[in-house]
């Protein structure tokens, strides 16, 4: 993005987490954001609540508040769309870790799936939806289960971790999985000749 544009399309808050939203609080009130999409899951959290607080004053100023739940497809134009997985219910009640938001971001032929859950999570979504997991790149928690990567069966996993390679999971290993970390703050692929950066 250029210096000078202070508009952003979406911004997604996968949960009610200080390592999820803290930072997103300044991002709300310096940036024109069209469109925020979280779950209703919440937290009392010092950090979480500012950010509750500076999205309802973005919502003020005319920022879409969309609250996600499974089956809705979020349409970001030119053919790029986010799939919402989980939550399948009501996540107003669930622990703020337990009520994430779990999606896939499709970009043009290139697909990402973002896990944010625990184990448990990934192994009931593996249980529920089975081969419609599939995506070329999974944005992983490293601790997720053979059988939810299985699934997933991506051509790259994005581990987040403090630049220790030995504590990747080895189930991505042991299904030929590579695995690319983020110490460095982002991770950039080339896929059908564009160039794809995710910062984290």
């Amino acid at each position: 993005m250029p210096f000078y544009d202070r508009s952003l399309d979406a911004v997604v808050a996968t949960a009610p987490l200080v390592d999820k939203v803290g930072g997103l609080t300044n991002v709300l009130s310096r940036y024109t954001i069209a469109t925020i999409v979280r779950s209703a899951a919440r937290s009392g959290a010092p950090q979480v609540q500012a950010f509750d607080g500076a999205l309802t004053s973005a919502e003020a100023r005319g920022t879409r508040l969309l609250v996600a739940q499974r089956g809705q497809l979020i349409d970001l134009d030119s053919g790029t769309y986010m799939e919402i997985f989980f939550p399948d219910r009501d996540a107003s009640n669930m622990a703020p870790s337990d009520g994430c938001l779990v999606m896939r971001l499709v970009y043009g032929r290139t697909s990402f799936f973002f896990s944010c859950g625990p184990p448990a999570l990934e192994s009931y979504l593996a249980t529920l939806d089975g081969t419609k997991l599939k995506s070329d790149v999974l944005l992983a928690t490293g601790r997720d289960p053979e059988l939810f990567v299985g699934f997933v069966s991506p051509q790259f996993a994005v581990v987040p971790q403090s630049c220790n390679i030995e504590a990747t999971s080895s189930v991505f290993s042991e299904l030929g999985v590579q695995t690319l970390d983020t110490c460095d703050g982002s991770v950039t692929f080339v896929s059908d000749g564009q160039t794809v950066s995710t910062s984290t």
